[in-house]
């Protein structure tokens, strides 16, 4: 398993002879990160842990696929850090020949941590192409529209190789066995291995302004029915303004078999898929620069699974105490996304946030007639040394009003005010 106690990790790290203070004035080394703290004022328990597109029971921590915007959106006391150290090495031996070393932390809000990132890279060797270079270890990559914090694109490589040039990447590895993120110390569960080791492989090409991938994988054992596999594609192309407006706008088309739509061009299949399932994605994002002293992010999505109607499919994971996990089914489910978030610069360092965010969902898991929306309007101001996006540290506060259906929400009621805070670093 890739986690361990944060104690434990923090202990090890500080107790290692080779991390010293001098080594931190090596120039070649760099320490970034950035790191979330968020709650509001209401329970947890019985609540999902996000107003999420797609609940992830299978994910680590649980983190949902997809949110419904950041501002106002936790139930919980909610925590990701990531911490990143990379040692750099030039000119060795020969002049242009170089090397690096990437190690990552990242730590989830159960106090557990995870060694996300572990890998070596060589690069300027006289037998690749210039520009290029190859790499060994656990790597992570990922593609993420902001407006719902959801990675329509996150592999995992826990071991692996790989081939980088400006054109043209490979991949190839596997990823170990996860395990049920809420199993081991709720209700008494033991322990539940979700989902087996999988190989993986991984390819993009890029051309111009144009971008296209697949993603393959093949279980190498499987807890819940057969061994499976699965295969997403991909292709993206980024303008450089936005419908005419300053900024830039990404529209991208993604196609699966063996992985409902959530999965598309992940590392992972999980208990929720079958062999038979045919998913799609269309997402369109960007981000407005035009407007004085406002930026804004659009985002709209719509996605498709075709569930294969099989015997085999999972049709039910506990609920753990965590609220929002349950049932599902082999229907196709349809999902519409459409989001908005603003931010507007007041002064130095005070500035304003809004979001508008809804979910409009057919067969909800794929539970048939199960239909209906979700929405959340949230505002609020924020204060920072220098009021511009990614500058740190932030602390903001916000109003919100959530509601909708409750097969989508999985709230107790229509609707509900909700008054949250966050802090945001990066580093």
């Amino acid at each position: 398993m890739k986690k361990l106690s944060l104690a434990l990790a923090i202990s090890a790290a500080v107790s290692l002879p080779t991390i010293s203070a001098p080594a931190f004035a090596d120039d070649s080394v760099q320490f970034h990160g950035y790191s979330m703290v968020a709650s509001n004022f209401r329970k947890e328990a019985g609540k999902p842990k996000n107003l999420a597109l797609h609940m992830d029971p299978t994910g680590p921590n649980q983190d949902p696929r997809g949110k419904m915007g950041d501002l106002g959106n936790t139930y919980w006391h909610d925590y990701w850090t990531a911490v990143s150290l990379n040692k750099r090495w030039e000119d060795i031996y020969e002049e242009g020949q170089w090397a690096d070393f990437t190690f990552e932390l990242v730590g989830y809000g159960n106090k557990d941590v995870e060694a996300s990132q572990n890998y070596a890279r060589l690069g300027g060797l006289s037998f690749l192409p210039e520009d290029s270079n190859i790499w060994a270890g656990r790597r992570y990559f990922s593609d993420r529209v902001q407006v719902f914090a959801y990675n329509i694109k996150e592999v995992n490589i826990d071991a692996g190789i790989g081939y980088n040039s400006k054109n043209f990447d490979i991949s190839i590895g596997t990823s170990q066995i996860d395990y049920a993120g809420f199993s081991g110390d709720v209700n008494n569960q033991p322990v539940q291995a979700i989902e087996g080791s999988r190989e993986i492989l991984d390819l993009a090409y890029r051309v111009g302004k144009a971008e296209f991938g697949a993603t393959y994988l093949k279980e190498l054992e499987s807890f819940h029915n057969d061994t499976q596999q699965a295969l997403s594609v991909f292709g993206k192309y980024k303008y450089d303004s936005f419908m005419g407006l300053d900024g830039d706008l990404t529209l991208e088309a993604q196609v699966g078999k063996g992985v409902i739509a959530q999965y598309l061009n992940t590392s992972r299949i999980s208990a929720l898929s079958e062999d038979g399932d045919i998913s799609a994605r269309l997402s369109a994002y960007g981000i407005i620069m035009g407007i004085e002293g406002f930026n804004i992010r659009p985002a709209l999505i719509l996605e498709k699974s075709y569930r294969e109607n099989t015997d085999k499919r999972t049709t039910h994971v506990n609920d753990g105490g965590f609220g929002g996990i349950g049932d599902y089914g082999n229907a196709d489910e349809t999902g519409i996304f459409a989001g908005i978030t603003v931010g507007q610069t007041l002064t130095e360092n005070l500035s304003m946030q809004y979001e508008a965010i809804v979910n409009r969902t057919w067969n909800k898991d794929g539970n048939d007639g199960v239909d209906g929306t979700s929405y959340k309007l949230a505002m609020g101001p924020a204060v920072q040394l220098k009021s511009l996006p990614w500058v740190a540290p932030k602390i903001d506060v916000t109003v919100a009003y959530v509601g909708g259906d409750e097969e989508l929400t999985f709230l107790n009621e229509k609707s509900e005010w909700r008054f949250g805070y966050r802090m945001e670093v990066w580093f």
